[in-house]
């Protein structure tokens, strides 16, 4: 049915040049994830109905009121500072509760984010692989500009070289391996590599590593590149031994030293 729209074509980042994304759809097995062909019009009327009280335009009934809250409830935590509810990410934000889901497709990437206490919402969508780079801008400038809340910079701590050398290793998950390796003056590299599991073509270029930053024992930041501002931790089983690291939402096995 797309091909009877207006549709933004896919695409991918292969030597630091865009190009046209291959085969364009999702397998249709994979379909529930990110099957969903949509406009930012259409993703604000949905948000719109989230930031109400479960009822359509037309007044009929679609969601309870309770159904709606518990939708915005931390349920578990995440990773770092985050929280699921149900089908949503949940955040702090200078005080105001964000709820959030973003996430890519063949070449595409997007967010869509609420502040129900505010009556708010951003939707972003981009036709590039490397979207988030700019959707994460603009919604860091919305919220500011539009709420007036700022997520302040977290401050680095020091890492001992003893606590930087049992960290670099090779970790491994169904769609990409995550490495970090020493780099010059003591940096540690995050470097990631996709598996391609869709067969993408061209395949995408990996991204440059990058340097991170540690904001607490166990958490770090990427600063430089594609990657900035991707934030990960360690998971340590219960000797202590550095045993995953989660980033991105997604969770690494260590696999070798």
């Amino acid at each position: 049915e797309a091909i009877t729209h207006r549709v933004a074509i896919g695409h991918v980042i292969v030597d630091e040049q865009p190009r046209v994304a291959r085969p364009w759809a999702f397998p249709r097995a994979t379909t529930p994830v990110g099957g969903v062909v949509s406009s930012v019009r259409e993703l604000l009327a949905y948000a719109r109905f989230h930031l109400g009280d479960g009822r359509t335009p037309d007044g009929g009934r679609l969601l309870s009121v309770g159904s709606i809250e518990l939708m915005r409830t931390r349920l578990a935590p995440a990773d770092n500072d985050r929280a699921v509810g149900v089908a949503w990410f949940l955040r702090e934000v200078g005080g105001v509760t964000i709820q959030y889901h973003g996430g890519a497709a063949i070449g595409q990437q997007g967010v869509l984010m609420l502040a129900p206490e505010r009556a708010f919402a951003i939707a972003v969508q981009t036709n590039s692989g490397r979207g988030a780079l700019l959707h994460e801008s603009i919604t860091k400038w919305a919220l500011k500009t539009f709420l007036g809340v700022d997520e302040p910079e977290a401050e680095h701590v020091r890492m001992t070289k003893t606590r930087r050398d049992e960290l670099v290793a090779r970790y491994t998950a169904a769609l990409a391996d995550v490495e970090l390796r020493a780099g010059g003056d003591g940096v540690l590299l995050y470097r990631s590599t996709s598996h391609n599991v869709l067969g993408v073509k061209p395949r995408p270029s990996d991204p440059p590593p990058s340097p991170i930053a540690f904001t607490d024992e166990d958490r770090f930041v990427c600063l430089e590149g594609p990657l900035q501002d991707l934030k990960g931790e360690v998971i340590r089983d219960e000797s202590g031994a550095v045993r995953w690291i989660r980033a991105g939402g997604r969770v690494y096995r260590r696999v070798e030293a």
